[in-house]
């Protein structure tokens, strides 16, 4: 979070977003607070052309930059075992 701003003031700013509630209601966002300055949020079902569409957003992207320091995207994949 940028300085002066809370995990709570992430929070509503990304429940407030788009479906985001109902998708957390639907177990598709997880999140959490790591620490006074950190936030982890995994969202399953990723659709790489809403994320798009999410990111190229100005207006929300402004209300993002205004609460949060840095972001960081990372793609997770389930693991085979060896055969």
């Amino acid at each position: 979070m940028k300085e002066g701003k809370t995990y709570e003031d992430w929070e509503s700013l990304m429940l407030n977003a788009y479906d985001n509630k109902k998708e957390v209601d639907d177990g598709k966002i997880v999140y959490g607070k790591v620490n006074d300055k950190t936030a982890i949020l995994m969202r399953f079902d990723f659709d790489p052309a809403e994320m798009a569409q999410r990111l190229n957003d100005l207006e929300f992207m402004e209300k993002v930059a205004a609460v949060v320091e840095k972001r960081e995207m990372f793609s997770l994949s389930a693991l085979r075992p060896p055969e």
